[in-house]
């Protein structure tokens, strides 16, 4: 199955944001790629302090975008995939919404790329 992410690029706060989760959020079950809201990530958060960063980072992100964003957890290790792994597993934060015009216009006015991701699962 093909599926196509909306991945916001070329922003700190969003590198910041993948950092943090990576390092601190750890799925339930491995080798598939899911989307999952931020109150999910969150409830697998133990530290209180590290939760309330990745809150305040998230929601800033999606008020400068204008768009709801979801995590896009991607934990296959297979040579079809076209999200290329390698040890660690990869985060991707995605716009819900794929319309060119709409790419520019974040770029335009934040400064935010959106680039799209094919996975091939």
């Amino acid at each position: 199955m093909i599926t196509k992410f909306c991945i916001l690029t070329a922003d700190n706060r969003v590198k910041d944001l993948e950092i943090l989760i990576n390092k601190h959020y750890k799925p339930e079950c491995l080798d598939y790629v899911t989307r999952i809201g931020m109150e999910d990530v969150l409830c697998k958060i133990d530290d209180k302090e590290i939760r309330e960063t990745i809150k305040d980072l998230w929601m800033s992100i999606e008020q400068k975008i204008g768009y709801e964003m979801s995590l896009v957890f991607n934990s296959i290790r297979n040579k079809n995939t076209t999200l290329k792994l390698k040890a660690s597993l990869s985060v991707n934060l995605i716009a819900k919404n794929k319309n060119n015009d709409i790419f520019q216009s974040i770029k335009k006015n934040t400064g935010t790329a959106i680039k799209i991701i094919q996975v091939d699962a």
